[in-house]
């Protein structure tokens, strides 16, 4: 019986999951559990008391951590695939209908889907935007979107008796409040408690936030509802009731609208003018290109007559409404749950059998050379388990294990080889070429994420880890500050959290235990291999990039003088994911520019840099990287680090009007804490 687990970031994943799961436990054939993380609010993660209650009467086991269940098949919501290695095919079923620039575009939010094994999408939109942008390789269905099932399949009641449940008269009209939480998108700011003007005779106004919204907002609203009768403000997570019984809803750029449009319903839509200050604005993305979709408004006078307007002719946009959905949500059957279940479990099921590869992409080249048996046939097996991708495996030998390599390439189902040092010319040469030592170790699909960085990007001509012994950034427990005892597999967690998918140009020599090649650079890198003395060329160097997000451990490596821990706590995951984001700024500052496309500046000895060094190699990015690092520590008041980089771009430009306006706002805060203490 397939084990599966259900994991639950937070409140807003519950509408989307839970069909799933409802539908899968009816089904009687899987062993299932569920599991979320402690509450964190920092990093909008976890459950608080009151919203536990709906998972506690989930008919399951509830299990503390993802991995101790040992599943078979996971389904999670949103960009979490880091958390969940180790916990058998990860399916990853919601970012919603929109995605406010961030997860159906193309930007370094999308390598973060590399981390699933499967990516199910409600629409053809989706899928098509993620494909677009050439970074993604895991399969991605057209699914539908479980979270409207209910209602598409006519098992929720009808809009009636839905108001009824919600003690509302049948003949009253219903204006749905629902917008997003960021302050530059969000109408909240604006309206603010002037809502309140809508909630008219004949009208009951429902106020549903984000989760993510600022407490202070919510606090306001709910003060609101006990001020006035015809106003409703609701916590919980699944808008679904509130969408059936609604005639009419006000947001933004929230994807509810898109929900809501989906039913064939008026959406009025607020203007925000502050919007382009959103740092993923994208003019293209459906949330500001499909306006037409609603009436606009940029008032509350205006979102007054609007809804008046929208309650008297409800048909008005329909035909705009029907022409977006089918885009956006193309299969609205009622069975967006059956097909997320039958895609997983097809795909748990193509893991498990064993298909020769036919056209692999990638030659393997394990270098065993004076490796005992035992120890090669161990990491040959561990290797299968860990790679993700098409390939084909060769052993590089010296000339008398050739007889022993033969009897483990028979047993593999998988085109294999055994080839010397000297007839590594006649190696096959696939599109990529991946190079390892046998003390090559990683976790969680890691070959698969270091390709991917050659195959989405072809300025890359090879891609090494993160965990290299050479200065300045390969030696990762040193650079990122993280504790001495945690172990590989959780700094690889660590890293992944914050950095899937980015990258930075080598300012080393890089050493040749790890690497995936692109076919230009295959006959550099034998040539290397071949005699250990030579050097990689420039342009080999320039081309060639450290994988932030792949962590592995290396021979000469003393892992075994580690202790381990069992796993980070949220304060110990959120300090590395910071000093993640300083060190990809800092190495941004001394290659000239944050994605590392620059090249190399001056540097001292064996890669040590000083911070001199750093803030005089390129004065306007150095400020811009300190700023953006102060203002990241100011958000979570930890004011000596906000101070340090305030005062290292000082150094740089005393007089910048940004760093002083940073500087008076440090100090304001600064004062506030002190009075309240």
């Amino acid at each position: 019986m397939p084990k599966v687990l259900f994991y639950f970031h937070n409140a807003v994943h519950l509408p989307v999951l839970l069909p799933i799961f409802h539908e899968l436990h009816a089904d009687g054939g899987f062993e299932i559990a569920y599991t979320f993380p402690a509450y964190n609010r920092e990093l909008q993660a976890g459950f608080q008391e009151d919203e536990e209650s709906e998972l506690r009467k989930l008919p399951v086991k509830q299990v503390k951590r993802p991995q101790d269940w040992n599943a078979d098949i996971t389904f999670a919501g949103d960009v979490i695939g880091s958390l969940l290695h180790g916990c058998g095919i990860v399916v990853n079923v919601g970012h919603g209908l929109l995605s406010k620039g961030i997860y159906y575009s193309n930007n370094r939010h999308i390598n973060r889907e590399n981390l699933c094994d499967l990516l199910c999408v409600p629409g053809p939109y989706q899928k098509e935007r993620m494909l677009r942008s050439g970074k993604l390789f895991v399969p991605i269905h057209v699914t539908g979107y479980p979270k409207l099932d209910a209602i598409f399949s006519n098992r929720y009641p009808p809009q009636s008796e839905v108001k009824k449940l919600l003690r509302q008269d049948p003949a009253q009209k219903i204006l749905l409040y629902a917008p997003t939480f960021n302050p530059e998108l969000s109408s909240i700011p604006i309206l603010w408690t002037r809502i309140r003007h809508l909630a008219k005779p004949g009208r009951t106004l429902i106020i549903k936030l984000h989760s993510a919204t600022m407490p202070e907002y919510k606090r306001a609203f709910q003060m609101l509802a006990q001020q006035q009768d015809n106003i409703l403000y609701v916590d919980k997570p699944d808008i679904t009731p509130y969408l059936q019984a609604s005639d009419v809803m006000l947001s933004d750029v929230s994807s509810a609208y898109m929900e809501f449009a989906a039913l064939d319903k008026p959406v009025v839509l607020f203007y925000n003018p502050n919007l382009f200050e959103y740092a993923h604005y994208d003019r293209n993305d459906p949330e500001f290109a499909w306006r037409d979709i609603g009436i606009q408004t940029q008032t509350l006078e205006e979102v007054d007559s609007a809804i008046e307007r929208s309650l008297v002719h409800p048909s008005e946009f329909s035909e705009q409404r029907s022409k977006y959905t089918e885009q956006l949500l193309s299969k609205r059957d009622g069975n967006s749950s059956s097909r997320v279940i039958e895609a997983a479990i097809d795909h748990f099921a193509s893991r498990r059998r064993i298909v020769p590869v036919q056209k692999p992409e990638v030659t393997i080249l394990l270098d065993v050379r004076g490796a005992r048996i035992d120890r090669i046939k161990n990491r040959t097996s561990q290797l299968i388990d860990e790679t993700g991708i098409k390939y084909e495996l060769w052993f590089l030998a010296n000339p008398e294990q050739r007889q022993q390599i033969e009897s483990i390439i028979s047993s593999l189902d998988i085109v294999s080889g055994s080839i010397t040092l000297a007839e590594l010319r006649k190696l096959p040469q696939n599109k990529f070429l991946a190079v390892l030592n046998i003390g090559t170790e990683g976790a969680d699909r890691w070959l698969f994420r270091l390709l991917n960085h050659v195959r989405a990007n072809d300025q890359v001509g090879a891609a090494f880890p993160l965990a290299f012994s050479a200065s300045p950034v390969q030696d990762p427990i040193t650079r990122l500050g993280v504790d001495q005892r945690v172990s590989w597999s959780q700094l690889d967690k660590s890293v992944r959290l914050a950095q899937a998918g980015n990258h930075l140009r080598l300012l080393s020599m890089p050493r040749t235990d790890c690497l995936i090649s692109g076919k230009e650079f295959l006959p550099e890198v034998i040539e290397v291999l071949q005699h250990r003395e030579s050097k990689f060329s420039s342009a080999f160097l320039k081309q060639s990039v450290l994988a932030l997000d792949v962590v592995v451990k290396l021979p000469g490596v003393e892992i075994s003088q580690l202790q381990h821990k069992d796993h980070l706590d949220d304060d110990e995951l959120q300090n590395a994911e910071m000093r993640v984001r300083e060190l990809a700024d800092w190495i941004g500052v001394i290659t000239g520019g944050g994605n590392g496309n620059g090249s190399s500046s001056s540097h001292r000895p064996n890669g040590v840099y000083s911070e001199e060094d750093r803030d005089q190699a390129n004065g306007k990015q150095s400020i811009e990287s300190h700023l953006r690092l102060a203002q990241h520590y100011l958000k979570r008041n930890n004011f000596e680090l906000a101070r340090k980089h305030i005062n290292r771009a000082q150094k740089t430009d005393p007089d910048n009007r940004a760093v002083l306006d940073l500087e008076n706002t440090l100090n304001k805060l600064r004062k506030q804490e002190q009075q309240s203490s």
